[in-house]
């Protein structure tokens, strides 16, 4: 699962992030499960944002927006220019096997 990091800018108290699903790489006609058509996730203040482990594998789209806060106020930026990026997916456990001898 991608996680996607940003450094801190002076004046933010948070990012609103907004990720789209593109499809599978190399894929001719890739649909996005209905959940993954698009992911937002409000208020973030870590810097950092992490697909959920749902998240299928594939190709993705990222914009952040800054929040300042000012007099008891949000004050919401722009979006920034999108950033693509390829995750993965969840990681699939390795199959083991025992001896019962």
């Amino acid at each position: 699962i991608a996680t996607i990091e940003w450094g801190p800018v002076a004046g933010v108290a948070s990012y609103d992030v907004w990720v789209a699903y593109l499809g599978q790489p190399n894929a001719a006609n890739s649909v996005a499960p209905p959940k993954w058509k698009f992911e937002t996730q409000d208020g973030v203040t870590s810097g950092s944002y992490r697909l959920p482990t749902d998240a299928p594998a594939g190709n993705y789209r990222i914009w952040l927006r800054p929040n300042m806060a000012s007099a008891g106020q949000t004050i919401r930026g722009a979006w920034s220019i999108p950033v693509n990026f390829t995750s993965q997916g969840a990681a699939v456990p390795t199959a083991q096997s025992y001896s019962t001898r």
